[in-house]
């Protein structure tokens, strides 16, 4: 379908503008497809649209790519657009203004949305009605191609169809398994976000492209992490582990749920107390963790706190043996932080930086006889479950020493 397409070297009119040396190119023809010209503005607002970030931050994106494979990327894809047009116009299958109003109000419809909540809702995703209405042009257009190519080849009768249904109507029955791996990103979408939620969605495209060129979901994720530096553990660490090849090290997911379900196992089958909450969230992903075990410890505290002394010192089942409930309550402070140094391990296995647990760390300044302080990553409970909804809003670290951290003398 490139045939009659012609791309300009590079882009030139977006790359030679780039520098402060070269005079400001306000538009310019970057490609031609067959004698109808693609513009620079027509290619940063397309770059604007599917990045969700504002054209002044698009423009900008552009001046200072300096891969001209990027730049070019987006040229073609407009490209691509104009051939799929043209095409059509020739086939005489045109999608007109009007369908794409009907596909519009059908998926607004659909969604049980008035006009103004359905505008409301592509703007939280940074999308504005007409650029959606351009993306189901496109995604339409594309379906109406690949439709005329398909009936060309071949025709099948609807009785035909229902025969094949007919006939192989068990293996519709059978379900199979899909693994989904997400890749969570925390961007702000306030309105007034700035420029640290442009700077996020630029890393999140770059991210998009390393998948596309062929990388892992951890090593796209890697490459823009600096982006994100207030957050240790991301959602593509979940499946993290000490050796991939290895299932016997259990992966940051399988810590998160081994901790929540042996809290509420310990607590309900050997102190008596179910708070009567679900110890896994519904979705499985970072935040919820921290959520869904945030409010049941914060009830199983609230019932603590109301039990005297006799209660305590009461003897339970522990397992094949008898020991008090402060025992067991002792034993249940232990496990967590076992659990919680294998996840610091986990960590620095990836790199990252650690705040103070319970006093110094490398990262807060090293050991006590350095006088490194404890710098907690939050002032308490209310502020963590607000800054880590926001993306991570950590107290900031030092600027690291390179020492080892070692009470060995020199």
């Amino acid at each position: 379908m490139r045939t009659g397409a012609i791309i300009a070297a590079a882009g030139a009119a977006l790359l030679l503008s780039a520098g402060a040396a070269f005079p400001r190119v306000i538009d310019g023809v970057v490609a031609l497809v067959n004698e109808e010209p693609v513009t620079y503005s027509e290619v940063r607002e397309s770059v604007s649209e599917g990045m969700g970030i504002p054209v002044g931050d698009a423009d900008a994106l552009l001046r200072e790519e300096r891969d001209p494979r990027v730049v070019l990327r987006w040229i073609e894809a407009l490209v691509d657009s104009v051939l799929v047009r043209k095409e059509l116009e020739k086939q005489g299958q045109s999608i007109p203004e009007g369908e794409i109003g009907k596909a519009v109000e059908s998926v607004r419809k659909a969604n049980g949305m008035s006009e103004a909540q359905f505008a409301e809702l592509l703007g939280k995703e940074g999308i504005s009605l007409p650029a959606y209405r351009r993306r189901l042009r496109w995604q339409m257009e594309r379906g109406a191609i690949v439709r005329a190519r398909k009936f060309k080849e071949v025709t099948v009768t609807e009785s035909e169809v229902h025969d094949y249904f007919r006939e192989s109507g068990e293996r519709f029955l059978v379900g199979a398994q899909v693994r989904l791996e997400t890749l969570f990103f925390p961007i702000d979408s306030a309105p007034a976000a700035g420029l640290d939620t442009a700077q996020a969605r630029i890393a999140v495209q770059q991210a998009a492209e390393a998948v596309r060129a062929g990388r892992t979901f951890a090593e796209a994720q890697a490459l823009v992490r600096d982006t994100f530096p207030k957050v240790e553990f991301h959602d593509a660490d979940l499946q993290v582990r000490p050796r991939a090849d290895d299932p016997r090290g259990r992966s940051v997911l399988e810590h998160m749920v081994h901790q929540c379900v042996s809290e509420d196992t310990w607590f309900r089958t050997m102190l008596g107390v179910d708070v009567g909450a679900p110890p896994l969230p519904k979705e499985e992903t970072r935040i919820e963790f921290i959520r869904r075990y945030a409010d049941d410890s914060g009830r199983r505290l609230d019932v603590l706190r109301g039990m005297t002394e006799p209660w305590w010192d009461e003897l339970v089942r522990f397992f094949d043996v008898t020991r008090s409930r402060a025992w067991v309550m002792t034993r249940r402070i232990a496990h967590t932080s076992h659990h919680r140094g294998q996840q610091m391990a986990m960590l620095r296995m990836l790199g990252r930086d650690l705040h103070s647990t319970y006093g110094p760390t490398a990262d807060t300044g090293g050991l006590m006889q350095d006088h490194a302080p404890t710098i907690y990553a939050y002032s308490g409970l209310d502020a963590l479950l607000e800054g880590e909804s926001r993306g991570g809003a950590k107290s900031p670290l030092p600027r690291a020493t390179g020492r080892s951290v070692t009470e060995r003398p020199a």
